[in-house]
C-alpha cells in the first residue's frame, strides 16, 4: 500500500470512490501483480488436475 497518502482521509463518499479508482488503476498498471496472480492461478489448476478434477468437471451445468 502506498504510505505517502496516509495524511488524506476522504471526507466524502465521492473522494473514497475518486481513491479507489486511483488505486485499481495502480493495481491494473503493475505487471509483477497480474503475473503473480497467472502462476497462483496456474498452481491451483495443477492441484485440481493433481486431486482429479478436470475442466468438464467445472462447468456450471449448461
Amino acid at each position: 500500500m502506498n504510505n505517502s497518502n496516509i495524511d488524506e482521509v476522504p471526507s466524502t463518499q465521492e473522494d473514497q470512490i475518486t481513491n479507489l479508482v486511483q488505486q485499481n488503476k495502480q493495481l491494473m498498471a503493475d505487471e509483477d501483480y497480474w503475473k503473480k496472480r497467472a502462476l497462483r492461478f496456474e498452481a491451483l489448476y495443477l492441484q485440481l488436475q493433481q486431486i482429479g478434477i478436470s475442466d468438464g468437471d467445472l462447468d456450471d451445468g449448461k
